[in-house]
């Protein structure tokens, strides 16, 4: 691992030094992210652009005279916190100037304190459909101690009120009536007397649509943009709660209503209603976002349980924005209670955002330590404590150059709009001293930072080419898209490169060893020349390295190129691959298929299904053959015998491959040689006649041994039948017979 870094370290190093020495101008040189410094030295003829890296070990390099300007910052505008009303100030300092140079970064600091009883502006914008009429209960109900529980975090509160349906038109509403269908009504600007509001809640009617979405992004942007008629104060804390229990309509579903004009971020209102809610389109979530922080207003969604998480989802996208549900049985005192929650967790939190042109956003990198500036900021170390002052650290980096002048960028607490203000300086210029028409310019320019300006109609290192070129320096040495004079491959002299040993072309971009090497090793082969990394091969050469002859005498042994069985490609034959019918294998450099000895008996096969087409006169695809039939074969070609034609038939074929085509000439014998199927027939009657005569001599014997022994069974059933007695033949003599030896047992003397 240790390895990889410093093998990376190594790579940034080289990669610095190089993009410094490319730069030609101080302006250039200053400019680049990577910290170079510029050598301002006369007649100096060195890299005069280098990396501070190489400088600070180089430490014979341009001694004495180096432009290498370092960023600064300094406070401007910084007056104390103050709780006065007027003159509300909650941040310090509120302006701070900071010089830059790209690649550098400044550090400065900065405070935040609460102001005592800072104004509140609270607008509750009510869904004004006919399902809301228990939450209007409610809010009418609660509305002395919603005031009272806001007066008891701050002494200035007013409150306003209004209400919201969807477009009066279909297919938003079945009955187009502007009392019961509309976008906004405003109906209380922002006061004191919470009795007021109490009586306009009590007294509004409720109206109805037919989808279930509300038009309540349409209400919301009118209530954040149209400040007269709100009643909004400069100095104040924001807020807006929305109540409603539907979702809501977002951009592109005006097209229902056959409205497409987008919503154009501005105030239309005529007593009191939104009077171009049939012209334009519902807004996008993201102009509410950037009128909800334009205006540092914080909105409050408050909705039933049913459609808590749209809405959540929705604060995703809005800045200062939270969900909260109002059906919450838990909760003490209902709507007062959880607005107290909110409010505290506003002003109790710092969430600062930094408010800057989309386009600086790319150039520019600020951190914060501790870091508040995140939507999802819950930190210990972000907690305003009552009273306190939260000091933050910040830090702003220029990465890299860009042309713009009076950069402002804002950093504000999420939902005051007071902001500090970073007004950024690029340091782009180097200070040098100018001397006019210097003899070290040819008295024809302006020796400034260590190089020559030259007046109009001079040029050169030192102004010394006079004529129509109108050049800075070496600019006309330069190829378009390149800082390098002359690509780094030459001198500029008046306008124009000479360029090193093999290099050539207008600004020496030309290497003569860039082309392609052919297989001899030689750049084009040796038959072409290199021009500008292409070659320009000879005649009767081509291909990149000219190394394709395009004459087809290699590809040719004769007036035939490739044997007409292929392609001439770069003096080499591309054959055709062998056919099947042909059984032969290999062919040489001109597609000339080699002799095979051993592929006689494969071919003949291959050969016999035509062959015997032809013989039996049937149609026949062989177009590669040239098949003939005759009774009697006298030609001496190769020999395939016993072609078998029929069962126990036979006969002959010859063949011999062409010498005027590509193809097989053929001849297969009429006469067939039968004698087998003979043979065969006599030894099939002979086996047929002593089979049938083993069968029948089988037959019988089955038969008689079966009569037979039905006759002793008949024999045997008689001679045990009751009619049947024993006799014992007289003439019986038993086959043994008993002897006793007179002396056995007896003893012997």
């Amino acid at each position: 691992m240790k390895f990889i870094l410093l093998t990376l370290c190594v790579f940034y190093a080289i990669k610095c030094s190089y993009s410094c020495e490319e730069h030609s101008t101080c302006e250039g040189c200053i400019r680049d992210p990577n910290q170079c410094i510029w050598c301002a030295l006369d007649n100096y003829n060195d890299t005069r652009c280098r990396s501070a890296e190489n400088y600070l070990d180089s430490k014979d390099w341009c001694v004495g005279n180096t432009i290498n300007p370092n960023s600064a910052m300094e406070i401007g505008e910084n007056k104390q916190f103050s709780s006065e009303a007027g003159q509300v100030i909650q941040i310090k300092p509120q302006n701070v100037k900071i010089k830059l140079r790209p690649g550098q970064k400044e550090n400065f600091e900065f405070s935040f304190k609460n102001a005592d009883s800072y104004p509140v502006d609270l607008y509750f914008l009510m869904d004004g459909s006919t399902t809301m009429k228990a939450m209007k209960d409610q809010t009418r109900d609660k509305s002395e101690n919603i005031y009272k529980t806001m007066r008891s975090m701050s002494t200035n509160v007013l409150i306003g009120m209004g209400t919201f349906v969807d477009k009066n038109t279909l297919p938003y509403t079945t009955l187009i009536n502007s009392s019961l269908a509309y976008s906004f009504r405003h109906r209380l600007k922002l006061t004191h007397d919470f009795k007021k509001f109490q009586n306009v809640v009590n007294n509004t009617e409720f109206g109805l649509n037919y989808d279930t979405q509300e038009g309540t992004l349409d209400a919301l942007a009118q209530v954040m943009v149209c400040n007269d008629l709100v009643g909004w104060r400069k100095e104040s804390r924001k807020i807006i709660i929305v109540l409603t229990d539907s979702t809501l309509h977002a951009a592109g579903d005006g097209r229902y209503g056959g409205i497409s004009q987008p919503f154009d971020g501005k105030c239309h209102s005529d007593k009191g209603y939104y009077s171009k809610e049939l012209e334009l389109d519902y807004p996008s979530i993201s102009i509410i976002n950037k009128l909800a922080a334009d205006e540092e207003i914080s909105v409050i969604f408050a909705v039933n349980n049913d459609n808590k998480n749209t809405y959540k989802t929705l604060t995703e996208g809005v800045s200062g924005s939270k969900c909260v549900s109002f059906e919450q049985p838990n909760v003490e005192d209902g709507m007062p209670t959880i607005l107290k929650t909110i409010y505290k967790d506003i002003t109790s939190q710092l969430k600062l955002r930094v408010n800057m042109n989309s386009e600086y956003r790319d150039h520019f990198k600020i951190s914060f330590k501790p870091d508040c500036i995140s939507r999802t900021t819950n930190s210990l170390m972000c907690k305003m404590s009552p009273g306190g002052e939260k000091k933050i650290k910040a830090t702003i980096k220029l990465l890299k150059y860009f042309s713009h002048k009076n950069i402002s960028i804002g950093l504000v607490n999420e939902g005051i709009k007071e902001q500090l203000t970073i007004n950024v300086e690029i340091i782009d210029s180097c200070d040098c001293k100018r001397e006019e028409n210097s003899s070290l310019c040819s008295s024809s320019g302006t020796k400034r930072c260590g190089i020559c300006e030259c007046d109009e109609g001079s040029t050169g290192d030192i102004c010394q080419c006079k004529g129509n070129i109108v050049s800075l320096g070496n600019d006309t040495c330069r190829q378009p898209g390149s800082h390098k004079v002359c690509n780094g491959l030459g001198d500029c002299v008046c306008g124009s490169c000479i360029c090193k040993e093999r290099f050539k072309g207008k600004f020496c971009e030309c290497n003569e060893d860039s082309c392609p090497r052919g297989i001899n090793g030689f750049i084009c082969s040796n038959l072409g020349t290199c021009d500008c990394g292409t070659c320009r091969c000879n005649y009767g050469w081509s291909r990149s390295d000219c190394s394709c002859p395009t004459s087809a005498g290699p590809c040719s042994d004769g007036d035939v190129v490739c044997n007409n069985r292929g392609k001439c490609e770069c003096g080499l034959c591309k054959c055709e691959p062998i056919p099947p019918w042909d059984a032969r294998n290999e062919q040489n450099q001109h597609c000339h298929i080699s002799p095979c000895p051993s592929c006689h008996i494969p071919q003949c096969h291959l050969l016999e299904p035509c062959a015997l087409c032809h013989l039996r006169k049937e149609k026949c695809d062989c177009d590669h053959l040239n098949v003939k039939v005759m009774s009697n074969i006298t030609e001496s070609w190769a020999k395939c015998l016993d072609v078998r034609v029929d069962v126990g038939c036979y006969t002959q074929m010859v063949y011999r491959y062409a010498t005027d085509r590509y193809g097989i000439d053929v001849i297969i014998q009429s006469e067939l040689n039968c004698a087998e199927s003979y043979f065969t027939l006599g030894g099939i009657v002979c086996g047929s006649l002593i089979i049938l005569v083993l069968l029948l001599i089988i037959i019988w014997k089955y038969i008689t041994k079966r009569r037979d022994k039905q006759e002793y069974e008949k024999f045997e059933k008689k001679l045990h039948s009751e009619n049947c007695e024993s006799h014992e033949n007289p003439n019986y003599q038993s086959a043994f017979k008993q002897f006793e030896n007179p002396t056995f047992g007896s003893e012997i003397n």
